[in-house]
């Protein structure tokens, strides 16, 4: 049973905001918070992309920052369906807190346990290293839980360097998307 505090007593590992605007939210995020530069995979693809267990779509550009002690990814969603999809990634809608996203060793049983709570896994995906279940909650926004690795790792770290010291210039750094 989860505990009082978090999901699966886990920390939240970072904050999923759905933007309308991806250099618009940047600037935002920049200017209010301090936060940045974002690491940037354009056009993301996945070789497992489903639904319920049938294939689904999910076109995104996702950008990634420090802030805190925590993350923030800065998704813009190009393409979503069916329309249970869209509606989980709130495709089309303005800067919105669209999921919580937890890192997790055990995160297939963990999507298991979602579901056993009613919060149905919407998605799943696959790309190279990166696997995840995103799963519709009743709290107003998505719960994303990614199988913990050391690519992850190494990205995040990565995200971490790149803020620690940052001067506000580059705020949106493109990378190539893992294979």
């Amino acid at each position: 049973m989860p505990s009082a505090t978090t999901i699966l007593d886990r920390p939240i590992h970072h904050l999923g905001y759905s933007v309308p605007d991806l250099e618009v939210a940047v600037e935002h995020f920049k200017n209010a918070l301090g936060v940045g530069p974002f690491l940037t995979l354009k056009d993301v693809t996945f070789e497992v992309c489903e639904h319920r267990g049938e294939p689904c779509v999910f076109e995104h550009t996702a950008a990634f920052a420090k802030w805190g002690k925590i993350f923030i990814e800065l998704h813009h969603t190009h393409a979503a369906s069916p329309e249970p999809v869209a509606s989980v990634l709130r495709f089309g809608q303005g800067l919105m807190v669209n999921h919580t996203a937890y890192l997790s060793t055990t995160a297939a049983e963990d999507s298991a346990q979602l579901e056993a709570l009613g919060m149905p896994a919407m998605i799943h995906i696959r790309q190279g290293p990166v696997c995840e279940w995103i799963h519709q909650s009743p709290f107003g926004h998505a719960i994303e839980i990614h199988t913990a690795s050391d690519f992850l790792d190494e990205f995040f770290t990565a995200v971490a360097a790149a803020a620690d010291g940052w001067d506000g210039s580059d705020p949106i750094r493109y990378l190539a998307q893992p294979d």
